[in-house]
């Protein structure tokens, strides 16, 4: 886990230095692992599909943006229903 903790830090920094393809490459294999990892409805992988569609924006893939942009905002909504796990 902090293997991915630290990709994700790295794509952020890249992002904010607009190293954008960069970013991408790394985040999506980070998106991917915590997919795996956390279960679907998890506010990591929501804010990993926030930063993917953030950097997919500024990448000018707009369609592939707003998909990750729409997956995070319902991941958002469903981690408000769904029980805490214990």
């Amino acid at each position: 886990i902090d293997i991915i903790r630290t990709k994700h830090h790295l794509a952020e920094s890249l992002y904010e230095n607009t190293n954008y393809q960069e970013a991408l490459e790394i985040h999506s294999l980070v998106l991917e692992e915590r997919r795996k990892f956390y279960f679907k409805n998890h506010p990591i992988v929501m804010n990993s599909l926030n930063l993917q569609g953030k950097i997919l924006n500024k990448l000018n893939k707009n369609e592939e943006a707003i998909d990750c942009f729409l997956e995070s905002l319902q991941v958002g909504c469903n981690i408000h229903l769904e029980p805490h796990p214990d």
